[in-house]
């Protein structure tokens, strides 16, 4: 749950751009982020100011920095869907050939 909702109880197209980089979190760790709390406790904890640790190194720097801006604190400085996929599309024009994430490949 996004930091504004859990505290303000406020909805904006921003929580929903903290949701991806839940998800984004997942597909990279391979783990749901905070699994190991309960749902009422995660999202204490994430309203916090406190992530999820990354763990992993198979993916680049630059998911990892897409993550965590699309999942700061505040809000308002969290990128517009437009720009994430924009970012994306770089990133995945980037990538190796050989690169095992070949679901980007079409």
């Amino acid at each position: 749950m996004a930091p504004d909702v859990f505290k303000h109880r406020r909805y904006d197209k921003k929580v929903d751009v903290f949701s991806f980089a839940t998800i984004l979190y997942e597909m990279l760790e391979g783990d749901p982020p905070l699994a190991n709390l309960e749902p009422y406790e995660a999202a204490k904890y994430v309203s916090e100011g406190n992530r999820p640790t990354f763990r992993s190194k198979g993916y680049t720097p630059e998911l990892r920095e897409l993550t965590e801006q699309c999942w700061a604190h505040d809000m308002n400085q969290r990128p517009p869907f437009l720009d994430i996929l924009k970012r994306l599309e770089k990133i995945k024009e980037n990538l190796p050939n050989d690169h095992h994430w070949n679901i980007f490949n079409t």
